[in-house]
């Protein structure tokens, strides 16, 4: 899997996001990131179409 980690310019409150290819966002936190809850939503997001 490829990522792109980048500071923003305003964070508007947010630690962190992911954001699908299609440019929505899909998932971002305000505090620590739960590692878990990115990982399934990674998986549901970025999964080959065969799943």
């Amino acid at each position: 899997m490829k990522y792109v980690s980048a500071g923003a310019k305003e964070q508007f409150g947010l630690s962190a996001l992911m954001i699908r290819p299609d440019g929505i966002v899909a998932w971002v936190s305000e505090g620590g990131a739960d590692c878990g809850e990115l990982e399934k939503v990674a998986a549901r997001w970025f999964a080959p179409n065969d799943l």
